[in-house]
């Protein structure tokens, strides 16, 4: 007897971030960097529907003592904030230590490092808002 495991398998479900409140976290932010991963969960075998749930997850554990202070993460994308310039630079630093202890690398065609505001998942991110 064979049977599909994905469909037999419960499903977990996983929260994506809201990208309104992500977007809106960036306010009173001095800096920032926007960094893009390469689509590592296309390496594993599992369902589409699943493969951004399961990257968020990871994620988030990856970057759980950054994210909310210094750090947000939507699937691939990643924003390093910094209310203050000065607090930049300890703040990649910390992001990259995370990466460099789990191997993520970063598509450098799609990042932008230490700007006073740009665009992040297509909304503009600055210190006064989108």
């Amino acid at each position: 007897m064979c049977t599909d495991l994905n469909k037999a398998c419960p499903k977990n479900p996983y929260p994506l971030p809201r990208i309104d409140l992500l977007v809106d976290s960036t306010t009173t932010c001095e800096l920032f960097t926007m960094m893009d991963a390469y689509h590592r969960y296309h390496q594993i075998n599992m369902a589409d529907e699943d493969r951004g749930a399961t990257y968020q997850r990871l994620v988030n554990k990856m970057f759980k003592e950054l994210i909310g202070i210094s750090m947000k993460v939507y699937v691939d994308d990643i924003l390093v904030k910094s209310r203050k310039s000065e607090n930049h630079l300890l703040h990649l630093r910390q992001a990259f230590k995370v990466m460099r202890t789990y191997g993520m690398k970063l598509n450098p065609t799609k990042c932008t490092f230490g700007v006073r505001g740009g665009k992040f998942m297509g909304y503009m991110v600055s210190e006064k808002g989108n």
